[in-house]
């Protein structure tokens, strides 16, 4: 029992300690220059794709040379700010016939990890409703985020017509950590087996 209690005690003080170190974060902003700007699946004379970098240098993170020596990046998620050309849009309710306001097909953006010599890797959709919040993640983008600092997005309007508002990087030297509270519930389940088995003996 003592050995279990010394267990429970030395793993509780290994992630307080973990967690009370604080991670490192970079984070980095982009917004289109027509912003919105509205991409479109369907109209002739409207671009359908977009590409853009976020950049986490200007907040103080350090790629070193091709990656080595300077800071690193572990976890990464771009949030991307998007909706429906029905709502949200600049010039208020419009296009009542649009299909998603009937519940018919809506619009669908497709985001990917872009690289110079393959193109967009890793491509994720995502159906755009009112206002989405989308959060993209990919090992590409880790890798470019490593070497330069930057990571290179295509968004491509795959189905239907929307409105692209922006993005943000959070980036981080850390991985997840398990929180205080959740190693405490984990000493309680060892001890109340220790107890049990000390009864059936």
């Amino acid at each position: 029992m003592k050995k279990l209690l010394g267990l429970f005690f030395g793993l509780f003080l290994v992630f307080f300690i973990s967690g009370a170190v604080s991670a490192t974060t970079w984070t980095g902003t982009y917004a289109p220059e027509e912003s919105p700007l509205f991409l479109s699946a369907s109209q002739q004379g409207v671009d359908s794709s977009h590409d853009f970098s976020l950049n986490i240098t200007e907040d103080g993170f350090d790629p070193g040379l091709f990656g080595w020596g300077g800071d690193t990046v572990l976890t990464y998620t771009v949030d991307l700010y998007a909706s429906d050309d029905l709502n949200f849009s600049p010039g208020g309710w419009h296009q009542p016939w649009d299909v998603d306001r009937w519940g018919g097909e809506g619009e669908t953006l497709t985001v990917a990890t872009n690289t110079l010599l393959f193109g967009p890797q890793e491509p994720q959709s995502y159906e755009v409703d009112i206002f989405n919040d989308i959060g993209y993640t990919s090992w590409t983008g880790l890798l470019q985020l490593n070497v330069t600092g930057h990571v290179f997005l295509n968004l491509e309007a795959t189905q239907g017509d929307l409105y692209f508002w922006g993005a943000k990087i959070t980036a981080s030297d850390s991985a997840p950590v398990p929180e205080a509270a959740t190693m405490l519930l984990f000493g309680i389940g060892l001890l109340g087996l220790a107890s049990v088995t000390r009864r059936k003996k």
